[in-house]
């Protein structure tokens, strides 16, 4: 069971991942650099691409840093979440997904 609770921190975090980072008509030249309009990938082709060992973590991690928009917490925040949840190695994932939402709102 715990092994299960971990594949589902997993799904929520791309979830999570998903809907915070895809824009229509936005496209990604890599996650290094950001939207361009030379090399167009989609945020599709990105996370499909990058869903492999830490790949998708780690393009979390670039968009993150690439979003202006994002204050110091907010973007700590981010960082906690998807660490604790898009790692592949399921053991170095938080337990369950509702500590999971604890580290976007940890007043609740």
């Amino acid at each position: 069971m715990p092994r299960a609770k971990k594949m589902d921190v997993y799904s929520f975090g791309a979830l999570c991942f998903w809907l915070l980072f895809e824009r229509p008509g936005l496209t990604f030249s890599s996650p290094a650099t950001g939207p361009t309009s030379e090399r167009r990938e989609s945020l599709k082709d990105l996370f499909m691409e990058h869903n492999n060992e830490d790949g998708l973590l780690n393009l979390a991690l670039s968009l993150i840093a690439e979003e202006d928009s994002l204050n110091g917490d907010t973007s700590t925040r981010l960082i906690n979440f998807f660490k604790a949840s898009l790692t592949k190695d399921p053991e170095d994932r938080i337990e369950d997904v509702s500590k999971l939402v604890l580290l976007l709102v940890p007043e609740r």
